[in-house]
């Protein structure tokens, strides 16, 4: 509710009143406009219906999370387990494809980043043991606009050479090249096909490297949304 100021009156009723309503403001405060919590830069807005819009320093890094997907593509990884760990193993071009809508929390000027989570049962030895990842990614809008095998958006990324980690199945994480704000929307569905490709230099481990988790990371902005 909002509050009035206290009324200038020596009426005990219309006091009485009013210090009711304060005790409802107090319990549940509407601030005409809204209140922003934090300074000019860095802040949390507060609107009257509701909806946090999230600024600066006050937003937070978010990923939508990827595992039992990985066993579909063109050419799957094989199944395997390490510890209490479910994990796809990769052979070169071998690959995995994943979709997800953008979510609404997303914000729209930011850019998303594809993240690898893997191992591998090898150690890294001086001038070999190189793998690279590469992912093929679209950005669609669900408006019947425009054709999910040729959307306006996309691209490829590499992650170049990637030495595995210097010791077995130690766990580690590739951050491939975010993909620009410019090419997604809030109401896209992104798509990925994930991908281990030929290294460009080095020597090939003689284990395949496993992916754990694929993360799509998105900036959030906001904890609620006018309908």
């Amino acid at each position: 509710m909002n509050l009035t100021p206290p009324p200038i009156t020596d009426n005990i009723e219309a006091l009485r009143e009013w210090c009711e309503d304060l005790y409802k403001f107090l319990e549940f405060p509407v601030f005409p406009g809204g209140v922003n919590i934090g300074n000019t830069t860095n802040y949390a807005e507060i609107k009257n219906d509701g909806e946090i819009n999230l600024h600066g320093t006050a937003q937070t890094k978010c990923v939508v999370q990827f595992t039992s997907a990985l066993e579909h593509g063109a050419t799957p990884p094989d199944y395997t387990e390490l510890g209490d760990y479910p994990t796809w193993s990769y052979d070169i071009d071998d690959d995995s494809k994943i979709a997800a809508p953008i979510p609404k929390w997303a914000d729209s000027s930011a850019t998303a980043q594809i993240h690898i989570v893997w191992c591998i049962n090898e150690a890294y030895a001086t001038a070999s043991g190189e793998i690279q990842w590469q992912a093929d990614w679209s950005a669609c809008p669900y408006d019947a606009t425009e054709a999910l095998d040729g959307p306006t958006h996309n691209g490829q990324i590499k992650s170049g050479d990637v030495n595995i980690p210097a010791t077995a199945k130690f766990l580690t994480v590739t951050s491939l090249t975010a993909i620009a704000a410019a090419s997604i929307a809030d109401d896209d569905i992104i798509g990925a096909k994930i991908s281990r490709i030929a290294k460009d230099d080095g020597a090939d481990p003689t284990a395949d490297p496993c992916i754990v988790a694929v993360l799509i990371e998105f900036t959030k902005d906001k904890l609620g949304e006018a309908t």
